[in-house]
């Protein structure tokens, strides 16, 4: 479940992925019903027009910069 703000063009990813500095992941299967669907949601979230994003397990960094972290994972999930 995410929550995206449109005049701000942010989301909260709640747990779809950890951001923390050079180690930004997908959360662990055992805690997925359905692990499946985890490259279809990071799809999901990314088709929205952000400016960034603030996921729940994270680092002090900018959203724009968990965005830019998101968008490389997509990249190496697909």
């Amino acid at each position: 479940m995410g929550f995206y703000c449109e005049s701000l063009k942010l989301m909260f990813t709640a747990d779809l992925f950890a951001s923390y500095r050079n180690f930004t992941h997908l959360p662990p299967m055992i805690f997925n019903s359905e692990p499946a669907r985890l490259t279809a949601s990071v799809a999901t979230a990314l088709a929205f027009d952000l400016a960034g994003v603030i996921p729940n397990h994270c680092d002090h960094a900018t959203p724009e910069e968990h965005l830019a972290r998101l968008r490389k994972l997509q990249r190496k999930i697909q």
